[in-house]
């Protein structure tokens, strides 16, 4: 039977981005933020990123490879396997084309993961506090 654990609370700005990727995406955690400005809620406020500038803005910073993942066993949590990297400009401008642009390229065979957390961290460290 599983165990009820407590989510850990930090108030917003409180972890670097090394600790942040440490105890959240790295461990597989959900971390609680406090304390943030009605302004800078991220899911409702001025703060949230927009994507389309999010994605323009790590192709203009981002000299880096991108690894796409595909499902391989939906039935668990995480359950994807690597299967593809490419430069990540090239991967930008085949994700505008659409869909048939990346399955031209690499051959989809269905869900595709393709913006892994570390690439921020690699690529745009400046973009950090800009993003939520």
């Amino acid at each position: 039977d599983a165990a009820v654990r407590d989510i850990p609370r930090h108030v917003l700005g409180s972890l670097t981005l090394e600790e942040f990727y440490q105890q959240g995406p790295h461990s597989d955690a959900p971390l609680i933020f406090t304390d943030a400005p009605p302004e800078d809620h991220p899911c409702f406020g001025e703060g949230q990123a927009d994507p389309d500038w999010l994605l323009e803005a790590l192709y203009q910073h981002c000299r880096d490879k991108i690894r796409l993942d595909e499902m391989a066993d939906p039935s668990i949590r995480g359950g994807k396997r690597a299967f593809f990297a490419m430069d990540f400009g090239r991967f930008v401008r085949l994700w505008r084309r659409g869909r048939e642009g990346l399955a031209e390229e690499i051959g989809l065979r269905g869900p595709t993961l393709g913006l892994e957390y570390p690439l921020l961290d690699r690529c745009a460290r400046e973009l950090w506090e800009q993003i939520r």
